[in-house]
């Protein structure tokens, strides 16, 4: 989980503008002035860089935003479930 949680705050930095020692789990994505295109943005580059699909309807609004991701540790969270089913479906079956 500690290459996601690094990746993600990598991720957001880089479109809040601002360092990565900023982007703690408590952090509040508001807190570093991203919007709602901003979050579609980051949702892009973390299913770019770690080759998952993020399940998001944009027209649904604020569902992202302001319900499942309201902290960076959201995000970490959701994203770490992911890869691990991603990583789940990836091992052979015996």
């Amino acid at each position: 989980m500690a290459d996601v949680e690094h990746e993600i705050a990598v991720i957001v930095a880089g479109v809040a503008r601002v360092e990565p020692t900023r982007v703690g789990r408590d952090v509040h994505l508001r807190e570093l002035g991203l919007g709602s295109l901003d979050i579609v943005e980051i949702i892009f580059h973390i299913e770019d860089r770690l080759q998952i699909k993020i399940p998001y309807n944009a027209n649904e609004t604020g569902r992202v935003a302001d319900a499942a991701f309201r902290t960076i540790g959201d995000v970490v969270d959701a994203i770490s479930a992911l890869v691990a089913e991603r990583d789940a479906a990836a091992q052979p079956t015996s």
